[in-house]
């Protein structure tokens, strides 16, 4: 599914994405909402892509496994997410990513991360992220990789197991961060 350039907004709802060799749904450069419900995306490049965009995000009970990139990319973004339920399983790259250029706000709640590069990849981002009940298990790299990141972190009631890294990177990060009721082993 593709909303690439697009600035209407879209909902994807219902709906099971198998085996496709790049995107499962791109909405590179769009600049309306998305929103992506109950939904499965299998065996794809990027799951979802949204780099470059300006809209907002609702990711509802999704469910992405078997990615040979990234399962959710939104480098570059300036853009208010919110992410629940989303499982994500057995991916080459990062779960979530974030890079030095991605802005505005990210809420992650319900969600569980396993078999992937990073959990959540956000080095050097000023994104203000809030995370509640977040699983992430077996990571090559960190459970959360926010190393120079300059935006807010508020982690809470989480669980990161079987990291080949660290945790949570914070290293040189100027953010606010707080992190309680959660287990790091």
């Amino acid at each position: 599914i593709t909303g690439y350039g697009s600035s209407g907004d879209w909902t994807v709802e219902e709906t099971t994405i198998h085996h496709a060799s790049e995107e499962g749904i791109n909405m590179q450069t769009a600049s309306g909402s998305l929103t992506i419900q109950n939904t499965e995306i299998v065996d794809v490049g990027d799951a979802i892509d949204i780099e470059d965009s300006t809209g907002g995000l609702l990711i509802k009970s999704v469910k992405i496994k078997n990615v040979s990139d990234d399962a959710f990319d939104a480098a570059n973004i300036s853009s208010d997410l919110d992410f629940s339920g989303l499982s994500i399983t057995n991916v080459s790259a990062d779960g979530i990513y974030f890079d030095g250029t991605s802005s505005g706000s990210a809420s992650i709640v319900d969600t569980s991360i396993q078999s992937v590069r990073n959990g959540i990849h956000a080095e050097r981002a000023p994104i203000h992220v809030t995370v509640t009940n977040l699983t992430v298990d077996e990571t090559i790299g960190d459970g959360i990789d926010a190393s120079n990141a300059t935006g807010d972190w508020d982690v809470s009631s989480s669980m990161f197991t079987n990291m080949n890294d660290k945790s949570i990177d914070a290293i040189d990060s100027r953010g606010k961060w707080q992190v309680h009721e959660s287990i790091l082993t």
